[in-house]
């Protein structure tokens, strides 16, 4: 049995058919009511969670970024370690004689967009592998209908171009973030 209370469109129950049901529908309905209160709180919590992924994510890429540099930087004297004298002087007139101390700055500057290159190296070989996968089983599916194997290509090759193009947008905003607080400093 129930009747509308009349301010709205909601009915009180008096009165129940299957106890049980009503018991547990009543649990669920208390749920509800507890999630809808904690919402915010639930909400905040996971946008604090999803900054600081973000914030530490951020960091490991600087970090990945001065790491290469290094790696690079490291190369290059070795490399200018080994030429023999003339070698050595060609690269002494020319200016490219690698600096014996560096900052972390200068590494960045001068090495950040190889470093970049050589993190996102992995990556490209993989997703060219990927792609390559996908193309071809987009042949053997479409073998019979060239319009939309052309498409499906199309739709492959682009969705693999804007892979890359984000992970590249991503570490240049954080390496040009690095640039420009080294410059403020």
């Amino acid at each position: 049995m129930h009747a509308l209370d009349g301010k709205s469109e909601s009915y009180t129950v008096t009165s129940y058919t299957d106890e049980s049901r009503a018991r547990y529908l009543m649990r669920q309905i208390d749920s509800l009511k507890r999630q809808i209160d904690s919402y915010s709180q639930d909400a905040e919590t996971v946008r604090y969670v999803r900054e600081r992924k973000e914030s530490e994510d951020r960091e490991q890429a600087k970090e990945d970024i001065i790491h290469n540099a290094m790696v690079i930087y490291e190369k290059t004297v070795d490399e200018y370690m080994n030429r023999n004298f003339w070698g050595k002087a060609k690269a002494m007139l020319s200016g490219k004689k690698p600096k014996k101390k560096v900052t972390q700055q200068q590494l960045v500057d001068q090495y950040g967009s190889e470093a970049i290159d050589r993190i996102l190296q992995p990556g490209v070989e993989k997703h060219e592998a990927e792609k390559a996968y996908q193309i071809e089983k987009a042949k053997k599916e479409f073998a019979n209908n060239p319009e939309e194997l052309a498409k499906t290509i199309q739709q492959i090759e682009k969705f693999y171009s804007d892979k890359y193009s984000q992970a590249k947008d991503y570490y240049d905003q954080i390496y040009n973030t690095m640039k420009e607080q080294g410059r403020q400093r």
